[in-house]
């Protein structure tokens, strides 16, 4: 693009008309953004503003930008004083703005182009505002290299090689690096306890905060609405841990997955059959939320073994509507047997959590059975 008339350019001793300098702010017209004040409803009208250049004709991707004099109750028609009534599209250029869609009061910009209304013009409808498409830029959190490990009975050590974390409407986040913090139950607040003092037997979930100099860290009962010390506006949660009777007990968190340092048993048959493993008859084992507290309530998948005894056999399953042994179609993830009397047998299984149970049936003919639980994928974005 070029400037039609340079006026250095211009011979000094040829005069020139002033028609140049008119020519030239028609010209800067087609360049900027037009501000006008607008009139009607579903045919807006617009009129160029006091001192702002007046166009004598439509040109590619003209912009004109207005308030809405009123909510349109139709299909939008628009016109620039004095050039053509024209349709006024969404951004894909085929489908018309309908009714509703302009709001009174809201700012907007139409762009025109000549290639719409098969090829003789339209505008396109954009809104700076929030009444045609609103623009949330979102903050999202993300935690790189992050552990957390039990120090003593009070005390866990929390690192991260690097954190993202946004504050509580996502519209804003900090950047943290070689994150290496304590959290120490007998402190309120920051790198402690968000409220109260610490209660035994309970699921406590860890937060990465930051009051915008530095993190700290914070843990709570609540899974996602933590009290947040003062000046603390940046939080993620990072995982979860369980605090026993008067202690952290054996466990540690690896990016998304926690993982217990000593097997934690779930349930025991104690040598007595459970449920059947060819009607079949499912057997309910609750393992969050309640029962053994094998894995926290946020857990999505758990890991673990079943530990089958000699000459016995059993089935283990996410949920109850699998068939049973023998049944190839449906059976369920998980059936074991232990051929030999005296030796039985441990089997992995890492299985979605559908809702806060696991399901198994079992036949006890000598010794017990059992699942033992090992660790868990939990819902963060840790990595």
């Amino acid at each position: 693009m070029a400037i039609r008339t340079i006026f250095a350019n211009l011979s000094a001793l040829t005069p020139q008309p002033l028609s140049l300098f008119d020519q030239e702010f028609a010209d800067f017209a087609n360049w900027v953004v037009l501000p006008c004040t607008a009139s009607g409803t579903n045919v807006v009208t617009l009129t160029a503003q006091t001192y702002v250049p007046q166009l004598v004709t439509y040109g590619f991707y003209n912009i004109f930008s207005f308030i809405a004099p009123n909510t349109n109750t139709g299909p939008l028609f628009a016109t620039y004083q004095p050039l053509g009534t024209l349709p006024v599209y969404y951004g894909n250029g085929t489908s018309q703005i309908g009714s509703g869609v302009m709001v009174s009061g809201q700012p907007y910009w139409l762009m025109y182009n000549p290639n719409l209304t098969m090829g003789t013009g339209g505008f396109y409808l954009i809104s700076p505002g929030i009444a045609l498409t609103p623009l949330t830029i979102s903050a999202t959190a993300l935690v790189v290299g992050f552990s957390a490990t039990v120090n003593s009975s009070s005390q866990l050590g929390i690192n991260a090689y690097q954190a993202v974390l946004p504050n509580s409407d996502f519209q804003q986040s900090v950047f943290r690096s070689n994150i290496a913090l304590l959290n120490t139950t007998t402190v309120s607040g920051a790198n402690g306890l968000d409220v109260g003092a610490i209660a035994n037997n309970n699921w406590y979930y860890i937060y990465l905060i930051d009051n915008g100099n530095a993190p700290a860290t914070l843990i709570s009962l609540s899974s996602t609405a933590p009290t947040l010390p003062s000046g603390y506006t940046y939080y993620q949660r990072v995982g979860a841990m369980y605090y026993g009777s008067g202690a952290w007990i054996g466990q540690q968190l690896n990016g998304p997955h926690g993982t217990w340092t000593q097997p934690t048993q779930i349930i025991n048959d104690n040598g007595v059959s459970q449920g059947n493993i060819n009607t079949p008859t499912w057997v309910a084992v609750q393992v969050r939320n309640g029962g053994a507290q094998a894995v926290p309530p946020t857990a999505i998948r758990i890991r673990g073994h079943v530990y089958i005894g000699g000459s016995n056999s059993g089935m283990l399953a996410p949920f109850n509507n699998y068939g049973g042994q023998g049944t190839s179609s449906t059976a369920g993830p998980f059936i074991f047997a232990a051929s030999t009397s005296g030796f039985g047998i441990v089997t992995p299984f890492d299985l979605v959590l559908i809702n806060n149970n696991l399901y198994w049936a079992t036949v006890a003919v000598s010794g017990h059975n059992a699942i033992l639980a090992l660790g868990w994928l939990d819902q963060v974005p840790c990595f």
